[in-house]
């Protein structure tokens, strides 16, 4: 008889610091990007720094300012990104943000020829009722890929994780070897105000009609705005 996901769930459940227990010395941890990264997970791992040595944590444009980004855990656990944001900014000259240059494109080949997971540790939205989790909204990080290679997976489930279904998108119960349970929200970047340029092209984009300009006429507009900007080109409404 097929074991009902929910029992499968329940066994696999655990506490973060059970989680960062799967992790032994010379692994390489792929946790995506921003809003899949595992907060808890994460800094459960940083209290285990002492016992470990030359483990590869791999993530980007990181929402939160984890320990493991501080100088002293170079050597213990190293931090790689391919996408710099502020607090891996920040912590940069302290020495243990080692950075990557990636074309999005090519992130499934970085992640089978340069990462070569031993561990997959992400956010997913919580099971639907046949047991199904998703990636949700940062899912294209080449997680797919990442999956395939990893031989540990480890879920935190996020309660407002949005669901993003899609084949390559989604992971079973089954499939996973621990599940956390985890109340921290998705992170939201703020948003910043439109320059005066910004507004122009905002009003540019649109026909006299208020409809959407199609395409073509959008790229005449945004290429407008470049001159505009460079100063070859008066601003519109302005007459010097």
């Amino acid at each position: 008889m097929k074991k009902d996901w929910r029992e499968d769930y329940q066994n696999k459940l655990c506490s973060a610091a059970d989680a960062a227990k799967l992790i032994k010395s010379g692994d390489a941890i792929y946790t995506g990007g921003f809003a899949i990264m595992p907060h808890d997970f994460t800094e459960a791992l940083a209290e285990r720094k002492d016992e470990l040595q030359d483990v590869d944590y791999y993530g980007c444009l990181s929402p939160y300012c984890f320990k493991i980004l501080d100088g002293h855990f170079k050597g213990h656990i190293n931090y790689i990104t391919i996408f710099t944001g502020g607090y891996e900014r920040f912590k940069a000259p302290e020495g243990n943000i080692n950075q990557m240059s990636v074309h999005l494109a090519e992130s499934d080949r970085f992640v089978e020829e340069r990462v070569k997971p031993d561990v997959l540790a992400v956010n997913v939205s919580p099971p639907d009722k046949r047991g199904w989790m998703t990636f949700g909204i940062c899912g294209g990080m080449a997680i797919h890929k990442a999956r395939e290679l990893a031989k540990t997976i480890i879920v935190t489930v996020q309660k407002d994780q949005p669901r993003v279904p899609g084949e390559f998108n989604m992971i079973h119960v089954s499939d996973v070897d621990a599940i956390i349970e985890t109340d921290i929200p998705v992170p939201h970047l703020p948003s910043a105000e439109p320059t005066e340029l910004e507004k122009q092209d905002c009003i540019a984009c649109r026909s006299p009609g208020g409809g959407r300009l199609n395409d073509t006429d959008r790229n005449r507009w945004r290429a407008r705005c470049g001159r505009i900007e460079a100063g070859r080109e008066k601003r519109p409404g302005h007459t010097h």
